[in-house]
């Protein structure tokens, strides 16, 4: 009795402590919140990081000018921050403002320029590896918490759909996102013939979709050839961006709280097809061991490092300059090769596919 009433005081202690040696460090406050869930959150890291390296203690305030505030508050919070993710530290923003040294920061590079790649997917996604993805699992572990509600649920809808069995994971970004990408548009058939080529190797698997779009979600329903699973949550039906929008009447902070859910749940998967964006780079910082198979968009967009590891699979969906020669290896493909790989649309697939099975034999032999 004695040595747990000692140790609850000494934890209070502790507590207590740490909130006073944080009073006395310089603060800083990150604001930036104009953005998706993702593009926030990983520009609050990159600052949060910068803060616990440098001794500062972090504070995040999203406030209204996020586009999941409600003013009724979400998850007994009134800071959508804290709608799904715990304070990053014990210091209140309301305290951090009255100080005269207080650092702002709303743009999401750290004041020594540093930031998640991932923040510029366009530019960067195609360089995520698994090292790289390890060491930002760990800064994610180390400096947040996703708060409990949104855990249970994760779990809940986990168990009852998805467990004891083999899962594709499949993330469709629609709406909105094309026009980052020349106005090339999300390719369903495309990525549901990748998922089904790759399902040959996960007998009786499902298939878990996720996507802003009500659109794709139909189509890969038609297009997959096995069980279909997804979260029940909002998706636009009009091919209007969900985030960007309050017209479509729903809850914004339950939007934000439906997309970390999702989020969680493929990278709980076995393998996770995707196309360009915050969201999927974070299933892959979530979980860096995951394998993953980067699907592009509509046309023609260029590729590199795709870990994909069948001979099979890869004519499907990419080239090497004129395929004169292929610089295939099993489960790799050679890096400095890597920015003449494309995409080929799917009218293309049926005659690549054939000039692939007259090469194979020969390449597979030279090797």
């Amino acid at each position: 009795m004695y040595k747990k009433r000692y140790g609850i005081l000494f934890l209070i202690s502790l507590l207590s402590c740490s909130s006073m040696c944080e009073a006395q460090k310089r603060a800083m406050a990150i604001t930036l919140a104009r953005g998706g869930l993702f593009a926030c959150f990983f520009g609050a890291l990159n600052n949060i990081r910068w803060c616990k390296k440098n001794n500062v203690v972090p504070v995040v305030k999203w406030g209204e000018a996020s586009l999941y505030y409600d003013a009724d508050g979400y998850n007994g919070a009134s800071e959508p921050w804290e709608y799904y993710f715990e304070p990053v530290s014990t210091l209140k923003y309301e305290d951090a403002i009255l100080r005269k040294d207080t650092i702002y920061r709303d743009v999401d590079a750290a004041p020594d320029g540093s930031k998640i790649p991932a923040t510029f997917h366009t530019q960067y996604y195609k360089s995520i590896e698994k090292d790289y993805r390890r060491s930002f699992y760990r800064i994610i572990v180390d400096h947040t918490k996703i708060k409990p509600q949104v855990l249970d649920q994760v779990e809940t809808f986990y168990n009852d759909n998805l467990a004891g069995r083999k899962v594709i994971g499949i993330h469709m970004r629609g709406t909105d996102k094309y026009k980052e990408h020349k106005n090339k548009k999300t390719s369903v058939e495309a990525i549901c013939q990748l998922a089904n080529a790759r399902a040959k190797s996960f007998p009786q698997c499902v298939f878990f979709v996720a996507t802003d779009e009500e659109r794709l979600l139909l189509e890969a329903q038609e297009l997959l050839k096995g069980p279909v699973v997804y979260y029940e949550c909002f998706r636009s039906l009009n091919g209007m961006g969900i985030h960007n929008s309050s017209k479509h009447g729903y809850n914004k902070a339950k939007l934000g709280e439906e997309v970390l859910i999702e989020t969680l749940l493929l990278s709980k998967c076995d393998l996770f097809i995707h196309t360009k964006s915050n969201v999927s780079t974070a299933v892959l910082f979530f979980n860096p061991d995951l394998e993953n198979v980067g699907a592009l968009l509509e046309g023609f967009d260029s590729v590199s490092r795709l870990p994909i590891d069948t001979l099979q699979v890869i004519p499907s969906f990419v080239q090497v300059g004129s395929f004169r020669w292929a610089a295939f290896r099993i489960g790799r493909i050679e890096m400095q090769d890597a920015d003449q790989y494309e995409m080929l649309s799917p009218v293309e697939f049926s005659s690549l596919h054939e000039s692939w099975q007259k090469l194979k034999k020969p390449f597979c032999s030279s090797r």
